[in-house]
C-alpha cells in the first residue's frame, strides 16, 4: 500500500515540474494591435555624415530592422532605442515590430544622402549690460546659425536654446561662454565677461587671465566684382592696447578694413593682433567674389581658431568589471591650457536615471558634470551593464576640446549570485513558473495530508477473536 502510495506521489510530482515546460512561454506576451514610430535626426545629409534613429512601439514583443539598401539597419532590435549609423548613400530605414497574438506595425524613414551645402556654426553671446554693482542684474542674450545644439559653460551650465535670453546676478567678475555645434560635429563658442563692481565708489578695473585671441569676421560672404565690403577683428584676453596687422588679399592695420576687389574667386584675409606684453593671434576669413550680374550664393564662411588639445590617457577604456563592482573611477591625463574639464556617461542600456554627481540642467545622459576641476571621477554603475564616456578640456576662455572617449563594462551576474536559493536550483527557469510550482508542490503536499487525515478518521476499529484456552489436563 505505501509503494503505490509513493508511486502515486512521485507520478504526481513529475507532471507538475513537467507542466512548468508544457505551459506556452508567451503566457505574459504583449497582446493587441502593435503600433510602431521611426524618426531620424536629418533628413538630408553629405556622405559619410552619421545620422541618429530612433524608433518606438508599443504592445510589441521584438522589433526586426531592414533597408532598402546595404546597410548595418538590419536584423533584431529591442522594441525600443536609438542608434547611429553612417549611410553611404540614400536609404528608406524600416522598422517592422510585432506580438506573439498576431498583430504587427511597421514605420519608415527615408534619409538622403549627396552633396549638400553645411554651412558653418555661429554664436554670438552679449550682455546688457556688460557692467553692474554688486547686487544688480544684467541680461545675457544669444543667437546662433545653423547650430543643433547649444551648451553653456563657465558660471552658467546646462543644454540652450539655439537664442535666447536669460537674467543673472553674478556677485563677481566672471565669464560667460556658449558652444553650439552643427549636424557635422562643427562647433563654435562665444564669451561674454560681466564686470560686477563691488560698490560705487570702487570701480573694477577688468584683468581676466585667458588665452590671447583675435577674431575675424565679414559683412557678406559673397559680393560682386568693385562692390565694397567690410572686414572686422574682435581680441579676447589681450592687454591693451592691441595693435592689428591685414595681410593675404588684403593689408591694413586697423581693426575694421573696407576693401573690394578687381577680379572674382575665394579672397582671404588674414589678421594678426600683437598686444602690448608681445603676445600674438591670429585669424582667417573667407570671401567669395563674383562677376557683375551673377545671383550671388552664400557659402561657407571659414573661421579658424585654435582649440585645446583633447585629453588622453583614459582609463578605463575597454575593461571589464567584476559583477558586484557598485563604482568605478574615470580619469585622464591633464591637458596643457585647461581650466576646467566636462564629463558625459551614457549605458548602452539607457535609463532615465540621473547620476547625483549630475550639475547639468535638462541634460539628457546619465552622468553630465560641467566645471570640474579635477581629472578624476567616481560613478556608479550597474552589473550587466556596458557604459560610454567622454571627456572635452575646457580653456580659459571657455572653448570645448574635441572630445575623448573609451567604453568599460561591468559583468552580468550570474543565476543564484548572493543567496539567490531559488536561482540556484532551477538556474534559467524563470521566476513565474518556480512560483508556479512551488504553489502546486505546497496544495499537492496539504491536500495529501488532509487526505490522510481524513482517511484515518474514518478508519473503524477491527474486532479480534480468540478460541477459549483448553485446560491442560482436559483430554477428550
Amino acid at each position: 500500500m505505501k509503494t503505490s502510495k509513493n508511486r502515486a506521489f512521485i507520478i504526481i510530482l513529475a507532471l507538475l515540474i513537467s507542466s512548468l515546460f508544457i505551459i506556452p512561454a508567451d503566457i505574459f506576451a504583449a497582446t493587441g494591435p502593435v503600433s510602431v514610430s521611426i524618426s531620424s535626426n536629418f533628413s538630408n545629409i553629405n556622405k559619410d555624415e552619421k545620422i541618429a534613429l530612433s524608433w518606438n512601439s508599443t504592445n510589441a514583443d521584438g522589433c526586426v530592422a531592414h533597408s532598402n539598401t546595404q546597410s548595418p539597419w538590419y536584423g533584431i532590435r529591442s522594441i525600443s532605442g536609438n542608434e547611429s549609423i553612417t549611410p553611404s548613400q540614400s536609404a528608406t530605414y524600416f522598422i517592422t515590430c510585432s506580438n506573439t497574438s498576431g498583430y504587427s506595425g511597421m514605420a519608415q524613414v527615408a534619409v538622403a544622402v549627396g552633396g549638400f551645402q553645411t554651412s558653418t556654426v555661429g554664436v554670438n553671446l552679449t550682455a546688457n549690460p556688460e557692467s553692474i554693482f554688486r547686487g544688480e542684474s544684467t541680461t545675457l542674450i544669444w543667437s546662433s546659425t545653423n547650430a543643433v545644439s547649444c551648451e553653456a559653460s563657465g558660471y552658467w551650465s546646462g543644454l540652450k536654446p539655439s537664442s535666447g535670453s536669460e537674467r543673472i546676478s553674478p556677485s563677481t567678475t566672471v565669464n560667460y561662454t556658449l558652444r553650439c555645434n552643427n549636424n557635422l560635429g562643427q562647433s563654435a563658442s562665444d564669451t561674454q565677461v560681466i564686470f560686477v563692481n563691488p560698490n560705487a565708489g570702487t570701480p573694477v578695473i577688468p584683468t581676466v587671465s585667458g588665452i590671447f585671441n583675435i577674431a575675424c569676421a565679414v559683412s557678406q560672404s559673397t559680393v560682386s566684382i568693385g562692390q565694397r565690403i567690410s572686414f572686422g577683428a574682435a581680441q579676447s584676453y589681450g592687454t591693451e592696447p592691441v595693435k592689428y596687422s591685414w595681410s593675404g588679399d588684403v593689408s591694413g592695420n586697423t581693426q575694421t578694413l573696407n576693401a573690394s576687389f578687381p577680379s572674382d574667386g575665394i579672397k582671404t584675409a588674414r589678421i594678426t593682433a600683437t598686444d602690448s606684453n608681445g603676445r600674438t593671434a591670429s585669424n582667417i576669413c573667407s570671401v567669395q567674389v563674383v562677376q557683375s550680374g551673377t545671383p550671388i550664393k552664400s557659402i561657407t564662411l571659414i573661421v579658424k581658431s585654435s582649440k585645446i588639445s583633447a585629453p588622453t590617457n583614459l582609463k578605463p577604456n575597454g575593461d571589464e568589471f567584476p559583477s558586484d563592482t557598485e563604482e568605478v573611477t574615470l580619469s585622464w591625463d591633464s591637458v596643457k591650457g585647461a581650466k576646467l574639464y566636462a564629463v558625459r556617461m551614457e549605458p548602452k542600456n539607457k535609463t532615465d536615471e540621473r547620476n547625483e554627481r549630475n550639475n547639468c540642467s535638462d541634460n539628457p545622459h546619465y552622468l553630465c558634470v560641467n566645471n570640474l576641476d579635477l581629472t578624476s571621477i567616481k560613478v556608479s554603475v550597474k552589473s550587466g551593464d556596458t557604459y560610454s564616456w567622454w571627456v572635452h578640456a575646457v580653456a580659459y576662455n571657455g572653448v570645448f576640446s574635441d572630445p575623448a572617449s573609451a567604453k568599460f563594462s561591468i559583468k552580468i551576474k550570474e543565476a543564484g549570485a548572493k543567496g539567490n536559493f531559488l536561482a540556484n536550483i532551477f538556474g534559467s527557469v524563470s521566476g513565474w513558473r518556480i512560483l508556479f510550482l512551488l504553489l502546486l508542490i505546497i496544495a499537492f503536499i496539504l491536500g495529501y495530508i488532509f487526505g490522510k487525515r481524513k482517511s484515518k478518521s474514518e478508519a473503524r476499529p477491527i474486532a479480534h477473536f480468540s478460541l477459549p484456552s483448553v485446560p491442560p489436563s482436559f483430554k477428550p
